[in-house]
């Protein structure tokens, strides 16, 4: 039952002795550690994965060979359940083995295929909702990728094979483990698969593994370096040096890719399949044609086997010229459809949008193009034996040339709007004849560098191949993972950031970038979500954990839009269940306990002017801190003789300084306050500045003369882009927010209200000192007592004080540390207390 695949003779590739499996167990905790330590992929579940596969190699490696398929079947299969649990796991396994028993059905390959066809579109139609499966969502994205491209090359080499492979060996061509947590895979060969196990010696196939995956903790690493730091907000971008940072960072990201596929293609290689290379240094190619044989390499044989080489010899007839163009046309044709297609099973929706159709195309005809340079017959490729330094500066330029057109090509292809990839080619209507001959020196530096590195390369490569063994590339690698590993370890990194006042948590742990974070807040943000691309960025996972019932206010119909500065309201005596927590509005459409228009005798009443965090999102009405401060501050008695405090909380999801001004000016005042609190946030300008965007956008009434002054002269067009306006409006911010806040001072000295300006720090791990010291010293300059927030949670994680992992604002914990600080900003302002009181005795 358990026959092995192997031959007889093959014990002595498949053995392995003590000494080289501790070499191997080294490498693989230096990996193993590397993900723990880091927080690599994280919210894909891949420590318990590699615990997973670390646990089952060390048991693998000594089995008798006869068993060790079965084996890893098995152990799949418990990675199925760890990491998806009884329901959903029960469900893939099934439905895995259901296509599994199809594509083995002793039938024809053209009958299987079409039994395999109509039971996709069955599962398709499931897909899409129409008729929804448990927990679909969880596990068919799962069985896509395990099933959605080898099924195809499965059955195209039935259609050659001359005899059966092992029952194990088919079993487990679809059972990967790594494709359990990425379900963008790297497209293995079903024959190379089968046809490598063990085709080498055990110790080198999993030093190989080893090598891979240490190559993608590297690229992973390097990924989150990159996104966090290098990549720019798109809507902060203010000249063309921003626009070319953009579109290199954001054509740099696919690093991941790389790095995902090295460290999948390393963990099969540690069960014994001697796997080809995923990627080549794609970064230095000099062709089109360059590019597609370095850049996804399984992808590419793949769609080349499959299309390319029956097309050409369909075509063949037709000449060399034409049947190499007309092959990579329709290749690429299908390279697009498969990419559409692997976006259904993941995200069960259809992709089709001008931005994908056209990269393709591009790309396609680019590579075309150049297939038919290399054609032509009189076209012969120099083997150069030494060093020209024109050979250099002529492949220095290529190489710049690819890398440039398809950054440029790559942010077109990923940018969410063709009007958005408009708008950030805008910049360059702000360069000026200097800024050429920057870029150009630039590329200058550059070439040289290129010629530099050829220069060294050509040197030193036939001295370093004769050098380097494969076991001092092995201990350098796994040397530089545990050096790369050491800074995570929480008591070393602490010492890092206390000696060099660095922060190493974006190093550590994927932090969301500077754009992200702001989308994460917007809660508009839903209807942008689907990236472009086909790999997520952090951003996307955070939201695919979300349970659906995780949903913003204005999907739930909670929200009245207004046609003015007010922009949105609640609605009164509205009940739903909002982020696990009850969510209750009164009469008067507010996130509070019942109140009257007028307060009661001796009572204090504040408004309070915020967003979602003072709101309250996802906590009970009573835990918000605005409710916990009105309780601890009528309990101690602080601003005697008034003997209890009211805060009315005004606060409303994704509002800033323009609708607060609205709000002030047409609903506080009814309810009489005393003292008037206006909240501001960590990156406080930016977010006025979307919120101003937003009113300019949607062309909403504006009351205030000054508004529509500031507005003019913008001098921008209705319809203008977020970008265009934000390189606009960025000079202009401060003047703004001068005047706002001091309207609001002016607003409230009319109503006799005493102004507080109260800064709240957003828990997105990223913090604006300079900006809230800044903003804090406009508002105390106008009148505006000030009440500091910072550093509220003291050495308490963040983590420990959030909703979850994808909703970064304050938990029920959260809001009682931000009750305690605000309590005692009040108690340790006398001179607040003191107006307060002197309010009092003027009534």
């Amino acid at each position: 039952m358990f026959a092995s695949p192997l031959s007889a003779d093959s014990s002595d590739r498949t053995s392995l002795s003590f000494g080289s499996f501790i070499v191997i167990l080294c490498g693989l905790s230096a990996v193993l550690s590397a993900v723990f330590f880091l927080h690599l992929e994280e919210s894909l579940h891949l420590v318990p994965l590699m615990v997973v596969a670390a646990a089952g190699f060390i048991m693998y490696a000594f089995l008798p060979v006869r068993f060790r398929l079965p084996f890893l079947f098995a152990l799949n299969i418990t990675a199925i359940y760890v990491l998806l649990g009884a329901k959903e796991g029960s469900m893939l396994l099934l439905a895995a083995l259901v296509f599994f028993l199809i594509l083995n059905l002793k039938l024809s390959v053209r009958r299987r295929t079409l039994i395999l066809l109509l039971s996709g579109i069955a599962l398709a139609l499931c897909r899409i909702k129409i008729f929804p499966l448990p927990s679909g969502d969880v596990w068919v994205p799962v069985l896509g990728g395990l099933f959605m491209f080898r099924s195809i090359l499965f059955l195209h080499e039935l259609r050659f094979a001359k005899k059966e492979v092992n029952i194990w060996l088919r079993i487990n061509y679809f059972f990967m483990l790594p494709n359990l947590v990425f379900v963008i895979f790297p497209v293995v060969d079903y024959k190379t698969f089968v046809g490598n196990y063990y085709s080498k010696a055990a110790f080198q196939t999993y030093r190989k593994g080893i090598l891979w995956m240490a190559n993608g903790v590297l690229h992973l690493f390097v990924y989150r370096l990159i996104y966090y730091y290098l990549v720019p907000n798109p809507t902060e971008i203010q000249d063309i040096y921003g626009f070319l940072q953009f579109i290199v960072a954001t054509y740099a990201l696919i690093v991941r890719l790389a790095g995902i596929f090295h460290l999948s293609a390393g963990m099969i290689c540690l069960f014994g399949f001697d796997l080809p290379p995923t990627f080549h240094h794609y970064f230095f190619a000099d062709s089109f044609s360059d590019l597609w044989r370095r850049i996804n390499i399984y992808w590419r044989e793949f769609v080349m086997k499959v299309f390319y080489y029956p097309v050409y010899f369909k075509v063949k007839r037709l000449g060399t010229t034409k049947a190499i163009a007309i092959s990579i046309l329709i290749t690429f044709v299908f390279n697009w459809l498969l990419h559409a297609y692997q976006w259904f099973w993941i995200r069960g929706s259809v992709l089709f949008t001008l931005q994908d159709v056209s990269f393709w195309a591009v790309f396609g005809i680019a590579v075309m193009l150049n297939s038919l340079y290399l054609a032509r017959p009189n076209y012969k490729k120099q083997a150069q034996t030494k060093f020209q330094i024109s050979s250099a500066v002529y492949l220095s330029c290529r190489v710049i040339g690819i890398f440039m057109f398809m950054a440029f090509i790559w942010s077109w292809w990923t940018t969410p709007s063709v009007d958005a990839w408009i708008a950030r080619l805008a910049v360059w209507k702000t360069a000026r004849p200097v800024d050429f001959l920057i870029l150009s020196g630039a590329f200058v530096c550059l070439v040289a560098t290129g010629i530099m590195i050829i220069y060294i390369r050509n040197a030193i490569q036939n001295r370093m191949d004769k050098n380097r063994s494969p076991a001092s590339v092995y201990a350098i690698s796994v040397a530089g993972i545990w050096a790369m590993t050491i800074i995570g370890i929480p008591s070393i990194s602490m010492q890092i950031e206390k000696r060099f006042h660095a922060n190493l948590d974006p190093v550590i742990h994927t932090r969301l970038n500077d754009a992200d974070r702001e989308n994460q807040f917007k809660g508009y943000y839903e209807t942008m979500l689907a990236d472009k691309n086909l790999l997520d960025n952090p951003l996307n996972e955070l939201e695919e954990g979300k349970p659906r019932e995780w949903q913003q206010l204005n999907t739930l119909g909670a929200m009245i839009s207004t046609n003015d500065l007010v922009t949105k309201r609640l609605k009164p005596n509205f009940d739903v269940e909002f982020k696990g927590a009850h969510f209750h509005t009164n009469e008067f459409g507010l996130r509070d306990r019942d109140v009257k228009l007028n307060a009661g005798p001796n009572t204090l009443r504040m408004a309070l002017l915020g967003g979602s965090i003072e709101m309250g999102s996802g906590v009970e009405t009573e835990q918000t801190f605005e409710n916990l401060v009105e309780d601890k501050l009528t309990a101690e008695q602080l601003f005697k003789p008034y003997q209890k405090v009211e805060i009315v909380n005004f606060a409303v999801p994704g509002t800033h300084l323009p609708q607060h001004l609205g709000r002030l000016d047409k609903i506080v005042p009814g309810f009489h306050p005393q003292v008037v609190i206006y909240t501001a946030h960590s990156h406080e300008i930016r977010r006025i500045r979307t919120a101003l965007y937003r009113v300019y956008s949607d062309s909403l009434f504006l009351e205030y003369d000054y508004l529509k002054t500031f507005f003019k002269n913008l001098n921008l067009p209705a319809m203008v882009d977020e970008g265009t306006f934000t390189r606009t409006l960025r000079p202009l911010m401060i003047d703004f927010i001068t005047w706002g806040l001091g309207h609001i001072k002016h607003t409230a000295d009319s109503i006799g209200a005493v102004p507080v300006w109260m800064f709240v720090p957003s828990l997105d791990g990223d913090y604006t000192p300079e900006e809230d010291k800044q903003l804090a010293g406009i508002a105390a300059k106008l009148g505006f007592y000030i009440l500091d927030l910072h550093d509220f949670n003291g050495n308490i994680p963040e983590e420990d004080i959030i909703l979850r992992r994808w909703d970064r604002h304050p938990n029920a914990k959260g809001h009682a540390l931000l009750a305690k600080k605000m309590y005692e900003e009040i108690n340790q302002n006398p001179e607040l207390v003191k107006k307060i009181k002197e309010n009092y005795r003027s009534q």
